[in-house]
Order: C-alpha cells, then sequence, then structure tokens
C-alpha cells in the first residue's frame, strides 16, 4: 500500500490532511471547518495541487473512499462536539444542578403532600388523560364541544402541546368545521422551551389525506417594510440560505432538505403602491477596536439622517458586542427674534460602560 503524507495533500496545515490530524490527536477546536475542507467534501480535485506527485493516485482514492470519510467524520464530529460541550457546561454548574435538583424535588413533595400540581406538569397531565382515549370523552372532561380552533405562533409548539391538540384538531376537521394554524418556520426561536419548527415545516404530512383537508397559504406579500428593505433582504437571505443548504447538505445530507424547505418562501412581493424608499447598509470592520469604530460611524450615520430631516423617535437604544449604547435627544426651545419661538435639536451619542458582574 503507497503511503501519503501531509505534503502530498493541498495547503498543509490549512486543508485537509490537516483537519484529520487535528480529529486523530484531540487537538480540533470546534467550529465549522474552514473553506478549503468544506471544498474537499465536494470535489475531489480540491484534495491535491495541480503539480503534485501522486495526484491522479488520490483524486481516484478520495472519489472512492476519502469523500465519504471526510463527510462522516464531520457530521460525527459535530454531534459529538455537542454532547462533549454539553458535558463541558453541565461539570462547570454540577453544583447547581444538584441544587435545583434537590429545591425541585422538595417542591414536588410539598405538592404532593398537599394534592397540587405546577402550572409546568398540566402538557404532561393532559396528555396521559389524552392517551388511548376517544375524542367525546376528552369533550365531556374539557366541558365543551369545540367548533373551531386557532392556534398562532405554530412554529413554537413543541411534541407534546401538539399531540394534546391534534386530537382535537382532527374532531373538528371531521366535523367539516374552519380550522386556522399561523407560523413561520423561520420565526422559531423557542427550541428552548421544547418548541420543534419541523412540525409546522411538515405540517402536511400529519394529517391522513391532507389534499382534501389542508389548504397552506403563504403570506408573500410585505405590507410593513419599505420597497428597499424588502429587496435587500430577498437577495441576501436567497443567497444566504442557499449557501447554507450546499453546505448542510455536504454534512447532514438529506436533512438539509428540511431547511430548504423552510426558506423555500423567503422571497417577499412588494405592493406596486410602495414607492422607491427605504435604505440599507452594510459595512464590514476590522475586528481591531471595533466598538470604537462602529460608535464613529453611528454617531457619523444617525447625524447625517437628522440632517436630513428624520425624527429622532425613529431611533432605538441597541445593544453591541456586550456594551450598552445610549442615544440621547436633547430638545429646548426659547423665544426672541422675529420667527418667535425656536427649537434646537441636538443628538448626543455615547457609550455606557457597564459595571461587570462578578
Amino acid at each position: 500500500t503507497t503511503g501519503y503524507i501531509r505534503e502530498d495533500f493541498a495547503y498543509g496545515i490549512n486543508g485537509v490532511y490537516h483537519y484529520f490530524e487535528k480529529l486523530l490527536d484531540g487537538t480540533y477546536k470546534g467550529g465549522a471547518p474552514g473553506a478549503r475542507v468544506m471544498e474537499c467534501m465536494a470535489s475531489a480535485d480540491k484534495w491535491v495541487t495541480r503539480g503534485a506527485p501522486h495526484r491522479n493516485e488520490i483524486i481516484a482514492l478520495a472519489q472512492s473512499k476519502l469523500m465519504d470519510i471526510l463527510r462522516d467524520a464531520e457530521h460525527d464530529r459535530i454531534s459529538c462536539y455537542r454532547k462533549y460541550k454539553s458535558a463541558t457546561v453541565t461539570l462547570a454548574h454540577l453544583n447547581q444542578l444538584r441544587l435545583l435538583g434537590h429545591i425541585e424535588k422538595k417542591v414536588r413533595d410539598l405538592n404532593s403532600s398537599a394534592n397540587r400540581f405546577l402550572l409546568s406538569d398540566t402538557q404532561e397531565m393532559l396528555n396521559g388523560l389524552i392517551d388511548d382515549s376517544d375524542t367525546p370523552f376528552i369533550f365531556e372532561k374539557i366541558g365543551a364541544r369545540l367548533q373551531h380552533i386557532m392556534i398562532d405562533e405554530f412554529q413554537d409548539t413543541g411534541a407534546l402541546q401538539w399531540n394534546n391538540f391534534k386530537i382535537l384538531l382532527n374532531e373538528c376537521m371531521d366535523q367539516g368545521t374552519s380550522n386556522l394554524i399561523v407560523g413561520d418556520v423561520k420565526q422559531s426561536i423557542y427550541r428552548w422551551r421544547s418548541g420543534d419548527w419541523k412540525l409546522l415545516n411538515s405540517i402536511t404530512g400529519e394529517f391522513n389525506d391532507d389534499e382534501s383537508m389542508i389548504k397552506v397559504k403563504p403570506l408573500d406579500t410585505n405590507y410593513r417594510s419599505r420597497r428597499k428593505v424588502i429587496e435587500f433582504n430577498n437577495s441576501f437571505f436567497t443567497s444566504a440560505s442557499k449557501l447554507e443548504y450546499e453546505r448542510l447538505k455536504q454534512i447532514v445530507g438529506a436533512d438539509a432538505e428540511q431547511m430548504q424547505k423552510a426558506y423555500s418562501d423567503i422571497c417577499q412581493h412588494i405592493p406596486a403602491w410602495k414607492g422607491d424608499e427605504g435604505y440599507v447598509h452594510v459595512e464590514l470592520m476590522e475586528k481591531k477596536k471595533f466598538g470604537d469604530q462602529i460608535m464613529k460611524r453611528l454617531t457619523e450615520t444617525i447625524q447625517s439622517l437628522l440632517d436630513h430631516g428624520i425624527k429622532m423617535n425613529r431611533f432605538k437604544t441597541g445593544t453591541l458586542d456586550g456594551d450598552a449604547m445610549e442615544i440621547r435627544y436633547d430638545r429646548w426651545t426659547y423665544a426672541g427674534g422675529q420667527d418667535g419661538e425656536k427649537e434646537h435639536k441636538q443628538a448626543v451619542f455615547r457609550k455606557k460602560t457597564e459595571p461587570k458582574k462578578k
């Protein structure tokens, strides 16, 4: 068997060979691989330079074995790294977790002795009542018969919540009444509360005979934002979602289709009556003294907008890089002159230094 060394592969310590070296000796620091490693997942030609002595042999080996090994390694690395970070965080807070566990046990003991239960346990309790029960029994228990069900912000619904509601929703649909589910997969931000965006992403598969029972209507027109903002969002997120899909496809394969489906309706239509208005500015800055740079540019930009007649009530306080930024608007009036009462406006920008928590 022919052996190969690092110099036989492209980019040396910045290439795919060193990626495997770091995995082998346990020095990989986490985070996504570099662009050159990602290129090797998609193309065997990227494994070697054009003048490499074993170019054809390595390309053939990459096509037959190495590319699959690389994809599998990255898939397993991501999975194992999550477990590693979870274990690291858990060990760092083990004493606090023990205390919280003891408090939880004490609270449950007190509630049990008083014949009470926590409000947070209602979902699990309802699921136990619904399990293997027919719908009329559930309606009897709640003391009412539902005709229409509307669920808003469905992208933040968890599997347990959905199981509780689905049986009731099925009953309403069987009676021929109209029901409404509203949500946006791209706005799912409550995974820490067991929200599962995949439920909405695959909602048509949740019911039998879905073609006759379900009608999906995308709200694809943006009436809120200005034209320039909508055009920017359409262009940026179309490109960004495509790049992310291509990256995920190399790592997780078919599972990346879920992400592609979630962003399939990313482009928003613009009402014809909207004028050519709005403003978007993107500026990349060096990491060195980033806070000082952004404060300087922020001051210049806001002052320019004020000079062009933009009202101060259109601005809001923001947060950047852990530091609070305060935008204060001073206004006072004075009498005098032929114009009578005049108004003077001054915008003051400063960076607030918050005391660090111990």
